[in-house]
């Protein structure tokens, strides 16, 4: 157990490199073989120059206090087994991966975190049931290499600039299910991915064909602001969910200068496939109103130079300057 006091302020910082005792590296600056948890009323500021701040080869609980975590090489936090954090204020203001564990549960708690590579990575699972989460990530933005599932809180990331990131992700075989809460994750395209419809509270997810900045919000049919977010950087896809996005309903989302008109005609809308359209009004992104799926009919032969008609969204000019027709 690490307890702080309250009102009291309190630093640990490793500035030597990690050594190697019965075969285990003690690389950080809290480093424990056993379950560790942080907890108390205080501040603590944990810093490493060339290791991880917190580290347990166990399970690792934090149940209350404020963590300041400044590490520019490796973690912030990282175990081997149910990461659980339930409560407190976490701010990781600098690391490669901010939070790394088997299994990451997130109750409760205010959560910054700033990472050269990852935000948040579980290797087994990633729930989110609370908490107020801000993330900004040049690698994903959230990331779970199996099981990812949102039941409530609220989540706000800023990913990816570059295509072989995406601001969420999850593991082989598996996808991002919903269930409640809010999110909002904007980043690169080249690897994006949508929300499963295993979900029971509507996701969207649409990409656009020019990099967007500024804010990004989303209204239902009469002008009522579900959800807002401001990204730090550019982005080229949005995914977002919201208490009062439904199947059936339509909404607007709005994304830097891009503003789309989306009809729910399922629980998902995009589901993360590439594509022309995203609804009436829409660039390039998921394809719109059918739930990802490729519009019915067959392609035109384009042996004899026909060109193939294409769901409704804007496309660019050819070298004649005509643009094809749209149904």
């Amino acid at each position: 157990f690490v307890t702080t006091a309250e009102g009291t302020d309190n630093t640990l910082v490793a500035t030597g490199e990690s050594v190697t005792d019965d075969d285990t590296s003690l690389d950080g600056t809290i480093f424990s073989k056993d379950d560790l948890v942080l907890n108390g009323l205080g501040t603590i500021n944990v810093e490493s120059t060339y290791g991880n701040c917190v580290i347990s080869k166990d399970d690792l609980k934090i149940t209350g206090g404020t963590i300041n975590l400044t590490t520019p090489q490796k973690h912030g936090l990282e175990s081997n087994d149910d990461l659980l954090i339930a409560d407190g204020t976490i701010t990781i203001s600098d690391s490669k991966e901010g939070m790394e564990g088997g299994d990451v549960v997130i109750y409760g708690g205010t959560i910054d975190i700033q990472a050269s590579d990852d935000g948040i990575n579980a290797l087994n699972s990633l729930t989110i049931n609370g908490g107020v989460i801000n993330i900004d990530a040049d690698g994903d933005g959230l990331d779970s290499n199996g099981s990812f599932t949102v039941n409530g809180g609220e989540t706000y990331v800023s990913g990816p600039t570059n295509d072989g990131n995406g601001a969420i992700d999850s593991g082989e075989g598996y996808e991002v299910v919903v269930n409640g809460g809010i999110l909002i994750a904007a980043g690169s395209s080249g690897m994006v991915e949508g929300f499963s419809s295993e979900s029971t509270q509507g996701a969207i997810l649409n990409t656009y064909s020019s990099a967007q900045t500024g804010e990004v919000k989303i209204t239902d049919a009469d002008g009522n602001v579900l959800a807002s977010y401001t990204p730090s950087k550019q982005y080229s896809a949005v995914n977002i969910t919201a208490p009062g996005i439904e199947e059936g309903g339509t909404y607007t989302l709005i994304a830097g200068s891009e503003s789309t008109e989306i009809t729910m005609e399922s629980i998902t809308y995009g589901q993360g496939m590439g594509g022309f359209g995203g609804g009436r009004g829409g660039s390039f992104g998921g394809f719109g109103g059918n739930g990802g799926q490729m519009p019915d009919g067959e392609m035109p032969d384009f042996e004899n130079g026909e060109r193939p008609e294409l769901p409704d969204g804007e496309m660019p000019k050819f070298e004649n300057g005509e643009k094809p027709e749209r149904p």
